[in-house]
């Protein structure tokens, strides 16, 4: 082929590959992690093993077909040849013999790239659209395109015969730098806008909106293996839904809550005659007429349900003003559904069902005696939590386990918490928290998350699964500072020898359980100068690292010598019995059980320690933690926050989850090129990562010191 022929073809497919990138990266996808037992992701959902396993088989009917990249600012270009073509643009046998190296190197990462794939991931065809325009199955395979990214050109690796030994070690140099494995798969089912504006998840059914209501699963018996389209009888648009165990809430511009599905605890508000419904019903107790109000916001969890009504403030401007206590608005929460250890503090105590909504008791702050704005309200299976306009976080309903977080530290007072039948009637607030400011709160079937404004997580309750993100399987009756997603003060521990929450651990020996979010000691600077000197002496050894159990300086977010800046926790989420959250960087932490394959990790090895093991291991060697284990009913319990790899693989940024008791469904957009750097991608490591990183590198100092002697 002739220059000319060859610039021209080359600026054809650069052109080509410019013009994929700009639409890939207006691309959304919907991934969902869990069992599709129960259509939850209809029957139209294809499993990003199988797109793998597609991909596969492609390449190896093929002859070589890779995609590399042509320069730093991204560009792709397309190479298909087949070995004879290499042999002769580069006359270099060794040139081939350096190709064919790499190319078996290629295989092996994506054979181990595939084994690292959750077995339970689906890309979900969430749009309507989609389902109508699907192609058979027989036909999918066309969908399938692999694509491999590289650092370097193929023909700076196979021009010069002479320098392919320092090119390929350079190649080699550079894929160590870049520790993260990037295999960009052409997914089906894209969507150039968002698919749902909102999604929620019951147990085994998923409702979101786009434009309309839709509902896929499995429903009170009734099974919508494809999206289901709900048409509720009123001219109103629907800005919000709810789902709890087996409902679903829908909020319709802040004038009309309609709610259908099962309601046999009375948690759909139409009175123990209706105990289930196919269709939206309005609640006509929640009409304005009746509440007084603009309805701002519903909740749905367990067999409960909530709403809270605003007479100042309408829905449109409720999210911009509602954790401003300075705005004076006041709120109404009216409750309905299960009542049997008091979850729905209403007027009369506990009783076994609230059929109809009825208002909330009154609640007054215990220092200023002035009247509690509730501005969210999360619902357990046994239990609420509340979170005021100051950002105060209130709870009530049952005590067991220390989900409600009324812990006071005392043995007398954990004990009885422990094995408490009752509950809390009245609200009551965490004393724990506050001195912090919370923004937002999630609660699971028996454990609770708060996300402060600052980006720290803090949990409490049962920790049976580890869904609490502390290492351990003790439950906790009052939150603990979820240290491992302190991205802010364990970011610097890649240049340095001890994290910064160490630092703080050995200064505040762990006994201070009052949490706060604005401090700085006058003589922490000098006591964690003296503890970075000690960690240094001993270069990096086996020392064993201590974990705060609350913080005492403020994260901020700082900018490093590249301009990368330490990611934060942007979003919680608990359910069933385990928990994520999203960072700014787009990343998933999920943990807790995941033995229906929901936290989107793969599956475990066969020499997967046991919890019994673990316990024991604990009370011999201490800041040794472990992260995932198996137990008598899971074959995995993720202990510490764990990043969902497997997005970062398919070259996917996380924009928003729903997470059920047993689906986690995400919404992901294409990344850009300059987003997908490497320095901003370690910065995202959790403080376990940080903590096997040093073991390897002092394993490694004393294979080098017993080698040389």
């Amino acid at each position: 082929m002739s220059s000319n022929n060859s610039n021209t073809v080359k600026s054809d497919v650069m052109s080509t590959s410019n013009t994929n990138t700009a639409k890939q990266q207006q691309q959304y996808h919907c991934i969902g992690f869990g069992s599709n037992y129960f259509h939850a992701f209809t029957d139209e959902a294809i499993s990003i093993q199988d797109i793998f396993n597609s991909c596969n088989t492609v390449s190896s009917n093929a002859n070589v077909e890779d995609v590399q990249v042509s320069n730093d600012q991204g560009g792709i270009e397309v190479t298909s040849s087949s070995s004879s073509q290499l042999d002769n643009n580069n006359n270099s046998s060794s040139g081939h013999d350096s190709h064919t190296s790499t190319t078996e190197q290629t295989d092996q990462e994506d054979t181990n790239m595939i084994k690292s794939l959750p077995s339970h991931a689906f890309v979900v065809p969430l749009s309507p659209t989609l389902h109508q325009q699907s192609l058979p199955k027989q036909e999918k395979k066309s969908f399938f395109q692999k694509v491999f990214r590289r650092k370097k050109k193929p023909k700076e690796l196979f021009v010069n015969t002479t320098n392919a030994t320092e090119q390929t070690k350079d190649t080699n140099a550079d894929t160590e730098i870049s520790n993260k494995s990037t295999l960009a798969i052409e997914l089906p089912y894209g969507t150039t806008t968002p698919p749902a504006s909102q999604i929620d998840i019951g147990l085994t059914h998923i409702s979101y909106l786009q434009n309309e209501i839709y509902t896929t699963g499995t429903l009170h018996g009734n099974t919508y293996s494809i999206p289901q389209l709900l048409q509720p009888r009123i001219p109103l648009k629907c800005t919000k839904i709810a789902c709890g165990r087996r409902h679903t809430l829908g909020l319709f511009e802040g004038k009309v809550v309609m709610s259908w599905g099962s309601g046999y605890f009375g948690q759909l508000g139409h009175g123990m005659d209706t105990i289930y419904t196919k269709d939206p019903l309005t609640v006509e107790r929640l009409l304005p007429r009746f509440v007084g109000g603009e309805i701002v916001d519903v909740a749905a969890g367990g067999m409960q349900s909530a709403v809270i009504v605003s007479g100042d403030v309408s829905y449109q401007e409720w999210n911009s003003i509602k954790l401003n206590p300075k705005a004076g608005f006041e709120t109404r929460v009216f409750r309905f559904g299960s009542n049997k250890f008091g979850q729905c503090a209403v007027e009369g105590g506990r009783c076994n069902v609230v059929a109809h909504p009825t208002p909330m008791v009154d609640v007054y702050h215990p220092e200023t005696g002035r009247r509690i704005t509730f501005v969210q309200v999360a619902l357990g299976k046994l239990h609420s939590v509340g979170l005021t306009n100051a950002g105060e976080v209130y709870s009530w309903g049952s005590l067991a386990t220390g989900r409600c977080g009324h812990g006071d530290g005392s043995l007398a007072t954990t004990k009885s918490l422990m094995k408490s039948r009752n509950g809390v009637a009245l609200p009551k607030r965490i004393e724990t928290l506050k001195n912090v400011k919370i923004a937002s709160i999630s609660a699971g079937m028996a454990h609770t998350l708060a996300l402060s404004g600052s980006g720290r997580v803090f949990s409490w309750g049962n920790n049976a699964s580890g869904q609490l993100g502390l290492g351990h399987t003790m439950h906790l009756i009052a939150p603990r500072l979820v240290s491992d997603l302190e991205f802010a003060n364990i970011a610097r521990t890649a240049k340095g020898d001890v994290s910064e929450a160490a630092e703080v651990s050995s200064n505040s020996a762990g006994n201070n359980t009052s949490a706060t979010d604005s401090s700085d000691h006058s003589n922490t600077a000098q006591e964690s100068d003296e503890v970075m000197a000690k960690a240094r002496s001993i270069h990096g050894a086996l020392a064993p690292i201590h974990y705060p159990s609350s913080p005492q300086k403020k994260a901020t977010q700082k900018a490093t010598s590249s301009g990368a800046i330490a990611p934060k926790i942007t979003s919680i989420h608990a359910a069933g019995s385990y928990s994520a959250a999203i960072s700014s960087n787009g990343d998933i932490y999920t943990w807790g059980c995941g033995d229906a394959n929901q936290l989107g990790h793969p599956p475990p090895p066969n020499d997967i320690e046991a919890a019994e093991t673990v316990s024991a291991q604990r009370h011999l060697t201490k800041g040794i933690r472990t992260r995932d284990i198996k137990s008598f009913d899971s074959r995995l319990n993720v202990l510490l926050p764990r990043r969902v790899e497997c997005l970062n693989t398919l070259g996917l940024k996380t924009e928003s989850i729903a997470t059920g008791d047993n689906y986690l469904i995400a919404v992901c957009s294409k990344t850009n090129e300059s987003e997908d750097d490497d320095e901003t991608y370690a910065m995202g490591k959790t403080l376990y990562e940080i903590e096997l990183e040093k073991k390897e590198k002092g394993l490694d100092r004393i294979r080098v010191v017993r080698s040389s002697g």
